[in-house]
C-alpha cells in the first residue's frame, strides 16, 4: 500500500457543494466523472441508505437489510457489509490496498480523511471499490442478487484497467475529452490518413469483427467478436479465454471460429466477416481444402458461416478493428469467456459509440 498527505486534514470538509480543498481529493482523481459523483455522494452522505431514509421518516428500520447486524450508514454499506467485506479481500490478491484498520470510520468525513493519505493511485482504485460495491448492495436489495464478489473483482479490474489506458494518450483533450489541445503536427495529420474507420454495412447486411490476442509467456489466448448492424447497434458481443494455443495465428483462427458459432443463431440476415489478420482470412477465401496446420479448424469455420444466410470474408486495418481488439483484450483481464445480448463490455462501449457516428458506408457488397 502506497499512502500520501497530499491534502490538508485540517481543511474543513462541510461544505457539501465540493468546493473546500478536501473535496478536490474527488474531483481531481483518474475515475469516470460517474463515479466521482457516486465518491462525493458517498462522501456527502447523500447516499438512500437505511438510515438516512429512517431519519427521514422514509423508513421504520435502519437495520441493514443484507446482513441485519447493524444500522446500514453509508460506511456500512460500501466498507463492513458482507458483499463489501467479501470484495475487499478478494481484490487484496492483485491490488495493495490499504490495512483494515485504515477502513475504520473516523467521522462523517471519514472518506475524504482516508483518500487524505493515499496517493493518486491507490484514491483511484478505493473509489472503483466503493463503486462497486455500492452496485452489489443494490443488486441484492433490488434485482436477482446474482452479482457475485468473483465477477464484480473481475469487472472493476478490467474497468480500472481499461480506463487508465484510455487516458494515457499523450495528446491532451480539454475537459470533455473531446477536443485536442495540441494542434496536429504534419507528421500526425499523415499518419490519420492512413487510419481506417469502421465502416457501417449496407442495409439488410449485418457485420461481424473479430479479434484475438496472444501471449507467449504462457502460451494462452483470448478472442473477443461483436456483431452490429447497418445503424451501427450492437446485436451481441462475445468472447473467450484459451488456456493452451500454439502462436498467435492460432489463436486468431480460433477467434473466427468461435466468434461464428457465437453470431450464427442470432444472424438473421447475411454477415460481413471482418478480421486484421491477412494469413487467416486469405484461407478462409481459399476454394476447397486448405495447406494450413489448421485446414481443420478453418473448414470448421467455413462449415459455421455456411449456416448464414450468407456471408462476405473482409481483411480490415487494425484500426478499423479497435473494438473486437478490446474486447478480446477484456477476455484475457477476466480470463474467461461470455456473451452480452444487445450490449458489449464498458471498456468498449466509448468506441462503439465513435463508430456509430461514422457516416460511411462499406459498400462491401449490393
Amino acid at each position: 500500500m502506497q499512502l500520501a498527505n497530499d491534502g490538508n486534514q485540517s481543511a474543513s470538509s462541510s461544505n457539501h457543494r465540493g468546493d473546500r480543498p478536501l473535496w478536490k481529493l474527488i474531483w481531481n482523481t483518474s475515475v469516470p466523472p460517474k463515479l466521482k459523483v457516486f465518491a462525493w455522494k458517498l462522501a456527502s452522505n447523500s447516499l438512500g441508505v437505511q438510515d438516512v431514509r429512517c431519519r427521514r421518516n422514509m423508513e421504520l428500520n435502519p437495520t441493514c437489510t443484507i446482513c441485519g447486524r447493524e444500522p446500514e450508514t453509508a460506511h456500512h454499506a460500501v466498507i463492513t457489509c458482507t458483499k463489501p467485506t467479501a470484495l475487499r479481500q478478494q481484490l487484496r490478491k492483485p491490488w495493495s490496498l490499504p490495512n483494515e484498520d485504515m477502513f475504520k470510520c473516523t467521522g462523517e468525513n471519514w472518506v475524504l480523511v482516508l483518500l487524505d493519505q493515499c496517493n493518486a493511485e491507490l484514491r483511484a482504485k478505493l473509489i472503483f471499490l466503493w463503486w462497486r460495491s455500492w452496485h452489489l448492495r443494490n443488486n441484492a436489495i433490488f434485482s436477482d442478487g446474482k452479482c457475485g464478489i468473483q465477477q464484480s473483482a473481475n469487472f472493476i479490474q478490467s474497468y480500472l484497467s481499461s480506463f487508465v489506458q484510455a487516458n494515457s494518450q499523450e495528446a491532451a483533450t480539454d475537459a470533455k475529452g473531446k477536443k485536442c489541445l495540441i494542434p496536429p503536427t504534419a507528421e500526425t495529420s499523415k499518419k490519420r490518413e492512413c487510419t481506417q474507420a469502421w465502416t457501417k454495412p449496407n442495409p439488410g447486411w449485418l457485420k461481424m469483427n473479430v479479434d484475438a490476442g496472444f501471449c507467449a509467456q504462457n502460451n494462452t489466448g483470448s478472442w473477443g467478436a461483436i456483431l452490429r448492424d447497418a445503424e451501427g447497434n450492437v446485436i451481441l458481443s462475445a468472447w473467450g479465454f484459451l488456456q493452451h494455443c500454439l502462436d498467435a495465428t492460432a489463436a486468431e483462427c480460433i477467434a473466427m471460429l468461435e466468434g461464428a458459432k457465437a453470431i450464427v443463431a442470432y444472424a438473421p440476415s447475411s454477415v460481413i466477416v471482418e478480421g486484421d489478420n491477412a494469413l487467416v482470412i486469405n484461407e478462409l477465401k481459399l476454394q476447397g481444402p486448405g495447406k494450413s496446420m489448421l485446414s481443420n479448424i478453418f473448414a470448421e469455420m467455413k462449415n459455421t458461416l455456411q449456416m448464414l444466410p450468407g456471408f462476405e470474408i473482409r481483411k480490415i486495418n487494425r484500426s478499423a478493428n479497435v473494438v473486437a481488439h478490446g474486447i478480446a483484450k477484456f477476455a484475457s483481464l477476466v480470463g474467461s469467456g461470455g456473451l452480452l445480448m444487445g450490449s458489449a463490455p464498458p471498456c468498449v462501449l466509448d468506441q462503439t459509440q465513435i463508430d456509430c457516428k461514422h457516416i460511411g458506408m462499406s459498400n462491401d457488397v449490393s
